[in-house]
């Protein structure tokens, strides 16, 4: 199932003064570095809980089946539309009485169609994330995303760096309690 993330977070505020802070920088030379460590951090965070920390645009492709569809991404926020691509990708927006949408108390959605297409393939667009904005996020997933990312920034020089598949065991035990395993 492609993912594609329509409206990534927005760094450039609170979270990224937090990271200079956090890393004693005061000049702005770096942000763009700083930036994409930060969305690093969060694309790891995401992977290691299961869960997405704050709000994106996000588009799920299925295929399309009879009964309920589950998106992968957790937790949905909105369900906004769903789009019909045929074989020769000629996409249809389905009207919204046409499906029904469910959010369940875990955060996973899915979708169901009334009388869905036997071929092509479906994009749902929602809304997913723990927290709207870097203020809101739960402390242990921002602290642990400020210090994977200054984990990285540190470790940019060495051959190490921020090339490890898993999170330093100080961010692992921040992310721990949040962490949503799937069968």
């Amino acid at each position: 199932m492609p993912r594609t993330i329509t409206t990534p977070p927005d760094f450039s505020g609170a979270a990224l003064a937090a990271l200079k802070e956090w890393l004693a920088i005061a000049t702005a030379r770096e942000d763009a570095l700083l930036l994409r460590l930060l969305a690093s951090a969060h694309e790891t965070c995401e992977r290691f809980t299961g869960l997405m920390p704050l709000a994106c645009g996000v588009e799920e492709v299925l295929d399309p089946g009879a009964g309920w569809l589950s998106l992968a991404t957790r937790p949905v926020r909105a369900l906004t539309s769903v789009t019909w691509l045929d074989a020769d990708g000629e996409a249809t927006v389905i009207e919204t009485a046409a499906w029904s949408r469910a959010i369940a108390a875990d955060g996973s959605g899915g979708i169901r169609l009334d009388d869905p297409p036997k071929e092509g393939r479906l994009v749902v667009s929602f809304t997913a994330g723990i927290a709207g904005n870097w203020a809101a996020i739960p402390p242990a997933l921002g602290d642990g995303i400020l210090r994977l990312a200054a984990h990285a920034y540190r470790g940019r020089d060495n051959a190490q760096g921020s090339g490890a598949s898993e999170p330093p065991a100080a961010v692992a035990a921040l992310w721990r309690a949040w962490r949503r395993l799937r069968l």
